[in-house]
Formats: C-alpha cells, sequence, structure tokens
C-alpha cells in the first residue's frame, strides 16, 4: 500500500494558476479550489483585502495546511516540512484572486505569487485525506436529514452515501450532521421542553410532575388511541425498565400491551424518579 501522500513536493505550482477571466469572486475561489484539488492539494480563504491601490480588491486563499507563524523560503532546497501531526503544517503556498477592470467591468483573475509557489509539505494523493474534498454536499446533506427521520442508524447512512455517491465520508462526519439535524429540530428549546411541547401537539395524554426546580421527575406520555387498544386487550401488560441510561439518569419505563393475535403495541412511556411501588402505582 502507498502512503497516500505525493513524494514529488517542491515544485513550484504557480504554473497552475493561469490568468483566465472570471465574472465574480465566488466563481474564481471556487476554479481555484478546484484547480488545487485536481492537482493534489486544497486551497482556503485566508484573507480578504479592500480598496487595494487603484481600488482593486484581493482574496489571498492559502494552502489549507498552512500557518501564519512559520518562515517561509522561495527556495525549494531550504523549505522545511513541519513534524507537526495536525493539519497545520506551516505551509506558505498561496495564490491570489484579484479584481481587474475589463472593458469597465468589474472581472476577476487567480495569479500565482512566485514568491510563495512552494508546498512545505507531500502533497495528497487519495480524495478521502482532505476534509475539503471530502466534504458532504447540499445533496447528501438532504439525504441524511431523510434518513435521520426515519431513524436509519449512523453507521448505514454512511455506507447508503458512500455507495450511492462513491464517496469517502467518514463515522465522525455523519455524526456531527445529525447533531446538527436535531439542534435545528429542536429550535433552540431544551430536550424536555421540545418533547413536551411536540407531545402536546400530536395529541398525547401527558402527566409532568416538576421539582421547586423546575426539574423533570416523572413523565408520563400515552397516546390516545393506545389508551384505546389497550381498554379492548388489558388481559396482559409487559413493563420494561431501562435503569439510568439517558440523559436524566432516572429509569425509562415503556408499557407494552398484547393485541389477541399475540401482537404487541406501545401502550406508554414513563420517565420516573425511583422505582417504588407508590411510583409504578
Amino acid at each position: 500500500g502507498g502512503s497516500g501522500v505525493n513524494e514529488g513536493d517542491n515544485v513550484d505550482c504557480t504554473s497552475l494558476f493561469l490568468s483566465d477571466v472570471y465574472d465574480t469572486h465566488d466563481q474564481a475561489c471556487k476554479a481555484a479550489k478546484e484547480i488545487a484539488m485536481s492537482n493534489s492539494f486544497s486551497l482556503i480563504v485566508a484573507s480578504v483585502k479592500r480598496n487595494l491601490g487603484e481600488g482593486n480588491p484581493r482574496i489571498y486563499m492559502d494552502c489549507n495546511h498552512g500557518s501564519r507563524s512559520n518562515s517561509y523560503t522561495s527556495d525549494p532546497a531550504k523549505t522545511t516540512r513541519s513534524k507537526s501531526t495536525t493539519g497545520k503544517l506551516g505551509c506558505r503556498f498561496r495564490v491570489v484572486v484579484q479584481s481587474v477592470k475589463i472593458d469597465g467591468k468589474c472581472k476577476w483573475r487567480i495569479h500565482g505569487i512566485k514568491s510563495r509557489g512552494f508546498h512545505s509539505h507531500r502533497l495528497e494523493v487519495y480524495s478521502e485525506g482532505s476534509r475539503q474534498k471530502n466534504a458532504l454536499s447540499q445533496v447528501e446533506k438532504m439525504n441524511i436529514k431523510e434518513l435521520e427521520a426515519t431513524h436509519t442508524q449512523a453507521k448505514d447512512i454512511r455506507n447508503l452515501l458512500n455507495m450511492k455517491y462513491d464517496a469517502h465520508h467518514n463515522m465522525t462526519q455523519i455524526y456531527n450532521e445529525t447533531a446538527k439535524i436535531r439542534r435545528e429540530r429542536l429550535g433552540g428549546l431544551k430536550p424536555m421542553r421540545w418533547t413536551l411541547i411536540e407531545a402536546q401537539r400530536l395529541g398525547y395524554f401527558i402527566e409532568c410532575e416538576f421539582d421547586d426546580q423546575r426539574r423533570v421527575t416523572r413523565l408520563f406520555l400515552c397516546h390516545p388511541e393506545s389508551i384505546r387498544m389497550l381498554l379492548a386487550w388489558y388481559f396482559v401488560v409487559l413493563i420494561d425498565s431501562t435503569y439510568k441510561t439517558n440523559k436524566y439518569k432516572q429509569p425509562l419505563v415503556q408499557l407494552i400491551g398484547v393485541s389477541p393475535v399475540k401482537k404487541n403495541f406501545n401502550i406508554g412511556f414513563a420517565l420516573i424518579s425511583d422505582e417504588t411501588k407508590e411510583t409504578y402505582a
């Protein structure tokens, strides 16, 4: 197996960036990133300078392994490679996206900077080696949102996306995106508060008790349809308790009924503060 890097570093990369003309700075920045990725490295926007000189703004784009604190030499023989295990390797490679006037119209060009045209690290070969190349697209994020809504497990979401889009996404990306989706769903509310509001909206029967600090000590949720099924088939009721495995460190109790055809149905859920006889009663 290979090392996942290109051994041919310390090559002047400024010639990769031709002075093509773009209508907007977004198009020029996107083109610069695509050129970089096709040549086994990544660029990020480092700074924006407005109203310089004759009023032409500039956007500086640096290698994603760069760091302002490291010294740099344009001599490839003197370029040193950082021993850092982090993503910041002190690379000083830079290009500039600059505004120019052409036929009286504002256009944008990409220019390499000769004195900063060398990388001080080995270049990536595999697409999964770069977070920028392997970032989730908007379509993939929508797919994750749809799959998360159906309670698909994270590992299955990752496998589906990687197969569908020939990608190399990892579990951290999936976990981060699903966590973001859940935060957006809460709309700034605490999870318990959101649960009570949502249960009320869906017509659940709710019984809730709070302590002096307005913390939930007991909570019971039951859907009206479950109550109707229980009144019809009350002969067997199963009680299953998961002891202190949730965020609130309180037993979560599930009540399960059994129909005449031996099919289980949910009666309700209860978050309780203790497992005394009085609580279950």
